[in-house]
Order: structure tokens, then sequence, then C-alpha cells
């Protein structure tokens, strides 16, 4: 993975925390990707965190496979550590590859919710 397809990603996410709005849609254009992000409060292992959600994460096919989806995640971690984050939330893992790509960051099962398809990498 390149330095400035990094550098994008990083930059999106980065944009979208400064921002201080709550939810929106991201889309990184030239990278063919399309995020659904949440900066919100969580309940997680009996306490409240500030955490940096990934609802939904969508990509070309014709860019699928080039590694994209693990660098939204990397890049995530790295702008929650940036900006204080206490967590970064993966929501609704339902595809092979993110549940790949969560298990290879560390991620751990949210076991606070009925759903079985959350993760959490808390600090």
């Amino acid at each position: 993975m390149n330095d400035e397809i990094k550098l994008k990603i990083n930059s999106a996410l980065s944009s979208f925390i400064e921002s201080n709005v709550k939810n929106a849609h991201i889309e990184i254009e030239d990278l063919g990707i399309r995020l659904y992000l949440r900066n919100t409060t969580r309940y997680v292992d009996n306490k409240f965190l500030h955490t940096f959600d990934l609802a939904t994460i969508d990509i070309d096919e014709e860019n699928q496979n080039k590694g994209y989806g693990s660098q939204v995640v990397k890049q995530m971690i790295q702008v929650a550590i940036k900006y204080k984050l206490e967590a970064v939330f993966i929501e609704g893992v339902l595809s092979e590859n993110m549940l790949r790509i969560v298990e290879k960051t560390r991620f751990k099962l949210n076991n606070d919710t009925s759903n079985s398809n959350y993760f959490t990498l808390t600090r």
C-alpha cells in the first residue's frame, strides 16, 4: 500500500472527526470507497467510551482485494489515537474479508451487545 493511499484515507477520516459531526457518509471518490462513520459514545465493558465507529464500508468492485478495507481500519485506529478517542467500533461484520481484517488488528468481539457481529478495539 503506497503512502499516498494511506494519506488519502487518513485525511478523509481526520476531516470527519474534526468536523464534530456525529455521523456522516464519507466518500473517497478516486479510491472508490464509501463509508458511513459515527463519532459517538457507547457503553462497552460496563463503561461509556468515546468511540469512532465504522457502520458500513463499500468499495467499488474494481478496487476490491487491494487492501483498501484493511487500510481504512488501520487508519481509523491511527486517527482514534491522534484525537484521543477511546475505542474503534466495527459494526455488523458480515463479510469474510472484514472478519479477517478485524481479527488481524486485535479487535475483540463486543460481548455487551446482543448482536454477535460487533467488534471493538479499546486502548
